[in-house]
């Protein structure tokens, strides 16, 4: 009738035989604590919004950076998984700049997109059946 298993309502049961009805609110769980304390996130997050330091030797942070900075300045040993876990808690997302080649002319650029789109225009009237 309440699509639980057996052995749940006989827990409940007993639950409410021992403690009556507080018996059966939910209890708080213990869960494991995080290897990085609550009380240094403003002072990660603030290391992570100023960027690459100068002895990171990179422009862009990677996960391997930031477990990096992790283990070098606050003393804590993550797994790479266990890094972006921690960013997504902390509401970062894994975007980075699109790659550029660095004989790329941007003038030529928007000159290829101007023209090309008129190009793709005429390409794309459609072919009609014959019927």
């Amino acid at each position: 009738m309440t699509g639980n298993c057996r052995r749940a309502i006989q827990m409940w049961v007993a639950k409410y035989n021992s403690h009556s009805l507080e018996g059966l609110k939910e209890q708080r769980r213990s869960g494991r604590c995080p290897k990085l304390p609550p009380t240094k996130y403003k002072k990660f997050c603030s290391r992570i919004d100023a960027g690459p330091a100068k002895k990171d030797s990179t422009i862009i942070l990677s996960g391997k950076d930031i477990q990096q900075i992790l283990s070098e300045s606050f003393g804590v040993v993550y797994t790479l998984d266990g890094v972006y876990k921690l960013l997504h808690r902390l509401g970062y997302s894994c975007l980075k700049p699109r790659p550029r080649h660095k004989k790329a002319d941007p003038l030529i650029q928007e000159k290829f997109k101007k023209t090309s789109l008129r190009g793709w225009m005429k390409f794309n009237q459609g072919i009609r059946a014959k019927k």
